[in-house]
């Protein structure tokens, strides 16, 4: 495997669109196992969503790709993703709305 893609990466994701009320949480909690991340998701009261991540790049890659793709019931606006300083998350969670 390329070393960058091994590289551990931790992105801060905010979605806005129809990401609420959807199941997009439950969702990314699933692609979050699927893709062996760990960090959290939770809703924002202004109608967004944000997500924390952490994983390899390669993992990250994939999970950000799957995320712009939404459920069948969500509809991906716009995605603003940045690199953040790593947690050290154990797992992965659905927090409370913020």
């Amino acid at each position: 495997m390329n070393r960058e893609l091994g590289k551990m990466r931790s992105v801060e994701l905010i979605l806005s669109g129809r990401v609420q009320g959807v199941g997009f949480r439950y969702f990314t909690k699933q692609l979050a196992a699927q893709y062996h991340i760990n960090g959290w998701v939770r809703n924002k009261d202004d109608g967004r969503v944000e997500i924390a991540a952490e994983g390899t790049n390669h993992q990250i890659n994939q999970f950000i790709q799957a995320i712009g793709r939404g459920n069948f019931l969500a509809k991906i606006r716009d995605m603003d993703i940045h690199d953040f300083e790593p947690g050290h998350y154990t797992s992965f969670d659905i927090r409370a709305t913020v």
